[in-house]
């Protein structure tokens, strides 16, 4: 009755994969710019800053071309075309004037995906299904293992064959995830999370979208000023809207409203210090520590490595911790 969904490991390996990409080019993108193309750390913290920000803003746009104009598994495949095509282009030996139409590349295809993979995992489940959420965190693990690959393998393969192999791996992983993908969705019928229905005039439509986002993402990472503006604007309307809805509800919504916006703000703060792992910290280690553990090669990806590790052990016992809740719950029930 509670079973999950045969689609699971389709869902757990495309995010895997996904994941790796991304965390190739997060763990490796400061030590690049810095080891190979000298930038000054205030340069490297203001790119990696606008990217990183883009990657999560972009995930707005892209779920609602989804909902509205081509569908999550369309939108799905096409950030892992976008991706995979912006991996092999960072492959190259580009100069450092073309590295953000990579970067922009990838934020768009985030963007798309990322948006889009976790609907279609929770529309897989029954609408009170009591193995969703143990199916979340199996999903969650997925994640986690495509960051331990992303800040383990790449930096073994930089250190035998170069930065270019590191960045083709990313996309390598992308193309695993895009052919799991497809083919889950032909062997287990995967439907949207809204019905979807071809209609021209939308397919254009979402195309001239994607590609504007991808310029606009290209403008921001060349210009310092622009992505100033743009995330300070995107913060000041993003409060604007919560306090808004937040006074025209009733009082005991108004409260929770609050809460939220509490939340969103520690959230904030909780990410900026987190993301120094792959900026300040990132170039900290490899300044200042030794890169050996017991004799062996440990480059500073490795250190993101750990918590990640950690964190498929923590979720490992939640799942296990709520199927056995779950079966003590029918258990009672039933007796």
């Amino acid at each position: 009755k509670h079973k999950h969904p045969d689609s699971l490991p389709v869902f757990f390996a495309t995010e895997m994969w996904e994941r790796y990409g991304f965390y190739v080019v997060q763990t490796l993108l400061a030590l690049y710019l810095a080891l190979y193309f000298n930038w000054s750390d205030e340069r490297i913290y203001v790119l990696i800053g606008s990217f990183t920000a883009l990657t999560y803003i972009s995930p707005v746009l892209g779920g609602w071309i989804a909902d509205h104009l081509i569908g999550q598994k369309r939108a799905t495949i096409l950030g892992g075309i976008f991706l995979f095509s912006s991996y092999i282009f960072l492959s190259l030996d580009l100069s450092d004037h073309a590295l953000s139409f990579a970067l922009a590349g990838i934020a768009v295809g985030t963007g798309l995906l990322k948006s889009n993979i976790s609907s279609l995992l929770g529309n897989q489940y029954s609408k009170h299904s009591a193995s969703r959420d143990r199916g979340f965190t199996i999903f969650y693990m997925g994640i986690t293992s495509g960051i331990i690959l992303g800040t383990t393998l790449p930096s073994y393969l930089n250190r035998h064959f170069g930065w270019s192999v590191s960045f083709f791996s990313a996309a390598i992983g992308i193309l695993f995830g895009i052919m799991i993908f497809a083919y889950g969705v032909y062997r287990y019928n995967i439907k949207d999370y809204l019905p979807y229905k071809f209609c021209l005039a939308k397919t254009i439509k979402a195309f001239i979208l994607v590609t504007v986002l991808w310029a606009a993402c290209i403008c921001i990472l060349n210009y310092p000023a622009l992505a100033n503006a743009v995330f300070l604007s995107v913060a000041f309307w993003s409060l604007a809207y919560v306090t808004y809805y937040m006074f025209k509800d009733s009082k005991k919504q108004c409260y929770k409203t609050f809460v939220i916006l509490i939340l969103c703000i520690i959230s904030v703060m909780f990410w900026a210090f987190y993301f120094q792992m792959f900026m300040s910290l990132t170039l900290f280690i490899a300044r200042v520590v030794e890169p050996k553990l017991f004799g062996i090669p440990f480059p500073p990806p490795y250190y993101i490595a750990i918590q990640s590790v950690g964190m498929v052990l923590i979720g490992l016992f939640l799942a296990r911790d709520k199927s056995r809740r779950s079966s003590a719950e029918r258990a009672v029930r039933a007796g």
